[in-house]
């Protein structure tokens, strides 16, 4: 599987968009770092993983499964620093 680092810029900015929609919608002024967005990728489920490795994380079905994962694990309270 691939790791974070072996995706586009392009994919990187993708990705960070939406974990930033997904802070942003939870009233979270945080702007992530390279360093939490690679843990927050790292610690994705497997299937999420292997959608991004199939067609890139700028994917649509890929940042829906992304924004509805950050989504239930903000309101579960769960931290990502």
């Amino acid at each position: 599987m691939k790791t974070y680092n072996e995706y586009t810029e392009s994919d990187h900015n993708a990705f960070h968009d939406v974990v930033l929609d997904s802070l942003t919608a939870h009233n979270n002024d945080m702007e992530p770092t390279d360093s939490q967005l690679e843990r927050i990728y790292n610690i994705l489920p497997t299937d999420i993983k292997f959608i991004a490795e199939q067609w890139g994380l700028s994917d649509s079905v890929f940042k829906d499964k992304l924004y509805e994962h950050l989504t239930e694990d903000l309101n579960d309270n769960r931290p990502y620093e």
